[in-house]
């Protein structure tokens, strides 16, 4: 991992040389633009690869195909065997762990008990309110806010090894033939390529192995696919309204977006407050982790299953937006930043 971290130089070098008198709240702004800058660059790419139709009717489809099948599960494999020594502070780890599930299950209550969605919605309006955007965005925030890109690597780590596989278990089983044995709809988590994924590269992990350099290697170039053709599929959806249609979809997407942007930071501030006596910069890096918005990667989910695809899309959208004014409250606000 510690030579990946090499491709993340220039953003670190750029931080190493912002002036001492510079206010830290510009420098954390500065970071904001910069990560988002960048995903728009891409996702403009897929907005006009579908406005000029350049790769047929079907490409979203299969784009969709591969970063699902293909290009995910080997930044998994990559990102959980690389991981090494971060992900060993407990406490950063539970912070983003608890404050996750704890946003998504007060989501997944909420749209489907009070909005009526079906199972499989509220799987991904769950998802689309605590699965954060933290590639993109994460990594250089966490430089800016703690001077270490290698902060972000507990959310990498617990979403892509434990929050992902697991929600998209559950949708396998929700999503199965109703027709067939138990068994068979139980069993289908064990087809799914991001939960085996996951479990070869913790498994790798939990031995202390590694994978041979050619195939290591191999796995990093391909896996390097996934976040831009992820932001490509996401812009190709952007491209094709209606936005925020009247009725259930709606009040999901508001719900979703509130807890994405106030409630997921909250819940980690007083989470590592309360428990962890966190202050100061650690307390504001969990909430800016928590902060950031939706990631691509839902949709990506939603359109496997053919499910909440105009949720996790609206979402992704409102929350990148609603992001900026909450990222930048958040440093100025939380004591100690």
């Amino acid at each position: 991992m510690a030579d990946r971290r090499k491709e993340h130089a220039p953003i670190i070098t750029q931080a190493c040389f912002v002036p001492p008198a510079v206010d830290a709240t510009m420098v954390v702004m500065s970071a904001v633009v910069n990560g988002y800058a960048v995903v728009a660059v891409v996702v403009a790419v897929g907005v006009l690869v579908a406005r000029w139709n350049v790769l047929g009717p079907s490409a979203r489809q299969m784009l969709n195909r591969f970063a699902f099948v293909v290009a995910t599960p080997a930044l998994l494999v990559d990102v959980i065997t690389s991981a090494g020594q971060p992900v060993a502070d407990g406490r950063r780890l539970a912070v983003i762990a608890a404050s996750a599930l704890v946003t998504g299950a007060v989501v997944y209550v909420a749209v489907r008990r009070v909005i009526g969605l079906d199972r499989t919605q509220s799987v991904i309006a769950m998802l689309a309110s605590s699965y954060v955007n933290s590639a993109n965005l994460g990594i250089p925030l966490a430089v800016y806010v703690l001077g270490d890109a290698a902060a972000v690597i507990p959310v990498l780590v617990f979403q892509v090894a434990f929050y992902g596989p697991v929600a998209l278990a559950v949708l396998d089983v929700l999503s199965g033939n109703r027709q067939a044995r138990p068994v068979m709809r139980f069993a289908a988590p064990l087809r799914n390529p991001i939960v085996l994924a996951a479990a070869c590269g913790v498994g790798v992990a939990a031995t202390g192995g590694s994978l041979p350099p050619v195939v290591a290697e191999a796995v990093h170039m391909i896996g390097g696919a996934a976040v831009p053709v992820a932001l490509i599929v996401f812009g190709m959806a952007v491209a094709e309204p209606p936005y925020l249609p009247q009725g259930p979809n709606r009040q999901a997407v508001a719900v979703a977006t509130a807890a994405k942007c106030l409630l997921h930071p909250a819940v980690a501030g007083v989470i590592a407050v309360a428990v962890f006596g966190v202050t100061g910069r650690e307390l504001v890096t969990a909430m800016v982790l928590a902060a950031l918005p939706t990631a691509q990667n839902v949709y990506i989910y939603a359109g496997q299953y053919g499910t909440g695809q105009q949720l996790a899309r609206d979402t992704a959208v409102v929350t990148t937006l609603a992001a900026i004014p909450v990222l930048m409250a958040i440093t100025v606000l939380v004591p100690g930043a």
